[in-house]
């Protein structure tokens, strides 16, 4: 499903760069809850806000896939991430 090169996440993450790829193809409907279930409330609000189904999946899932890997870098809960807005609401 998701693959990572290199050393483990137990070994020091050092001055490597970690690639990371999703398949887009890979999740089903049925997933899509468990990603849900990892973004904020603002994240859930404008996931709402997209107009096409495909465009609000991607960035449910890339969202919660994002939050995922950072929680096992930061050793927190997913939901604990917070992420700031600087210009351009980006």
């Amino acid at each position: 499903m998701f693959r990572r090169k290199r050393e483990s996440l137990g070994k020091s993450l050092g001055s490597f760069v970690h690639i990371w790829h999703i398949k887009w193809s890979y999740h089903q409907d049925g997933e899509l809850k468990k990603w849900v279930d990892l973004l904020s409330d603002e994240e859930r609000i404008k996931a709402d806000r997209f107009v096409y189904e495909q465009d609000r999946r991607r960035y449910i899932i890339s969202h919660g896939f994002l939050r995922s890997v950072l929680s096992k870098y930061l050793k927190r809960a997913p939901k604990e991430i917070q992420f700031g807005e600087g210009v351009h609401n980006k």
